[in-house]
């Protein structure tokens, strides 16, 4: 996969990720709405129903008193003379009529009253009439209904004498809590200017989404009544809302994860893929090209053995065997970098773990190391002081892991370098430090140095080779053989590396 194509393959999946986004967006957004209509809608019938309530529970009220003063034997008036019928139009333009009557009863005692109504001019002539004969009931439920007219119509009641916050707090509590909705709120009773007649304690707020108000007591007849309004306020709807589809916000949220750690991890593949290939091309041409120099070497040094022309003074037997055994090792050395590399293209290792030596692998390493140290004009200090070094490893791998140690430190070594190798026996097992005098590694990097591919940057400097995969190798079989590994480091002074092991006790 090229550039171009790997540019056109992350602008899809941005694109798509944001269009999937914005579909669960949506698909939350329409959930919240029907879950909010449905709040309103339970809340808008519980006003109604308590409201109703309110009015029946004070006209009952009203009716229960009127009743009680209704006297058994009413007396019936000497005479009932109409004295007045005046008829006007309401500001709400409702015709209504104004009866004043003169009322003089057995004891003589003359009185004037008032008695409102809606009728029509038929009715007034018929109710005149009407007075000439009452009965004992007609007298009654004339009483009671000129009584009604008067405490419900007529009369400024104050609105703290016909509700309290009490009762419409139970009444609207009681209906919410029949449609299952246990919420907190606040209430006020209001007049049509929007003063706040009476409230609940904690009512304080500005008007928004989260209030509804609905007119109480809607029957008053508005020509002679002032208009109330009861307002609920639901300080947490929208918090109650929000958990009311906490589901569906969690699938959703899951489902963008998912899709987009996919996305993500694609791409992630992709590159370091592209990595990979990239280090295994470079790897392998530059195996290649220090392959062909023992091998070089040992068949110069084989041809000049079999050449009957050359003299044996020429030859010398001596010298070009320890040639050959010298680009031997260093032979090995380079094998060993392949078949380190090849781990990292498997999935998993399996290690052969097996009682060991440590001190002899070490010796071994550095028999492996010793034409790099004498190229390089290096000192290598061996301290093994450690009594007991059997340990249970995969000595192929576990000589790698010396060799890399080995290695880096020479890579980083500036002048006469100086390699020093040390183990010590410690609570039931062996620490092998690696120490050397090379420039050493600053804390910002040592987080990250056993990180496949991870290399300390050297800003333009490109005069060490390696890969970045030595140190990785390294962590990885410390742990497979039930080891551990640190570092110590200070830049411009030296690094050093301990290995820890288990130690076997062998009687």
């Amino acid at each position: 996969m090229n550039k171009r194509q790997r540019k056109i393959l992350i602008i899809i999946i941005v694109i798509t990720s944001l269009g999937l986004i914005a579909a669960q967006g949506i698909w939350v957004s329409g959930v919240y709405s029907s879950k909010k209509e449905g709040f309103n809608a339970v809340v808008n019938e519980a006003l109604n129903v308590a409201v109703t309530k309110i009015w029946q529970e004070e006209y009952k009220e009203y009716t229960s008193q009127i009743i009680d003063e209704i006297p058994d034997k009413p007396t019936r008036p000497k005479r009932v003379d109409p004295v007045m019928v005046e008829k006007q139009i309401s500001p709400q333009g409702l015709k209504y009529i104004s009866r004043t009557e003169r009322i003089i009863d057995n004891d003589g005692i003359d009185s004037i009253r008032n008695i409102p109504g809606f009728m029509n001019d038929s009715d007034v002539v018929d109710f005149i009439d009407s007075t000439k004969s009452q009965s004992h009931e007609t007298i009654a439920r004339r009483y009671f209904i000129e009584q009604v007219i008067e405490r419900m119509v007529i009369m400024d009641v104050p609105i703290e004498q016909r509700v309290t916050v009490i009762q419409i707090d139970s009444l609207l509590r009681r209906e919410l809590s029949s449609s299952e909705l246990f919420l907190g709120y606040e209430l006020a009773v209001r007049d049509k200017a929007g003063n706040v007649l009476l409230n609940s304690p904690n009512y304080n707020h500005i008007e928004g989404k989260s209030t509804y108000e609905k007119r109480l007591f809607p029957n008053d007849p508005d020509a002679f009544s002032e208009k109330y309004y009861l307002s609920v306020f639901f300080p947490s709807r929208n918090v109650y809302l929000i958990k009311q589809i906490s589901p569906f916000i969690v699938i959703a949220v899951i489902l963008v994860s998912i899709i987009f750690s996919i996305f993500i991890y694609t791409l992630w593949v992709i590159l370091r893929q592209k990595k990979i290939s990239e280090i295994k091309g470079d790897f392998i041409s530059n195996i290649t090209h220090e392959l062909k120099t023992p091998i070089a070497t040992i068949s110069l040094a084989a041809q000049m053995l079999e050449d009957p022309n050359v003299s044996i003074e020429v030859k010398n037997p001596a010298r070009l065997s320890n040639m050959i055994r010298e680009q031997s090792k260093h032979l090995s050395y380079l094998v060993e970098k392949v078949l380190q590399t090849s781990v990292f293209e498997r999935q998993s290792i399996v290690l052969k773990l097996r009682q060991n030596s440590l001190h002899s692998i070490i010796t071994e390493a550095a028999d492996i190391m010793s034409l790099q140290f004498r190229n390089k004009k290096a000192n290598l200090i061996m301290n093994l002081d450690a009594d007991h070094d059997a340990v249970t490893v995969d000595k192929p791998y576990f000589l790698n892991v010396i060799t890399n140690l080995l290695d880096n430190a020479l890579k980083y070594s500036r002048t006469n370098p100086e390699v020093r190798i040390k183990t010590v026996n410690k609570e039931n097992g062996i620490i092998v430090s690696v120490t050397d005098n090379g420039i050493g590694i600053s804390p910002s990097n040592q987080a990250r140095l056993f990180e496949p591919f991870f290399r300390v940057p050297t800003g333009n400097v490109h005069d060490i080779k390696g890969f970045g995969l030595g140190l990785n190798y390294v962590k990885k079989i410390m742990d497979m053989s039930n080891g551990s590994v640190r570092l110590e480091s200070k830049e411009n002074v030296g690094t050093t590396f301990f290995l820890q092991l288990p130690t076997i006790n062998i009687n």
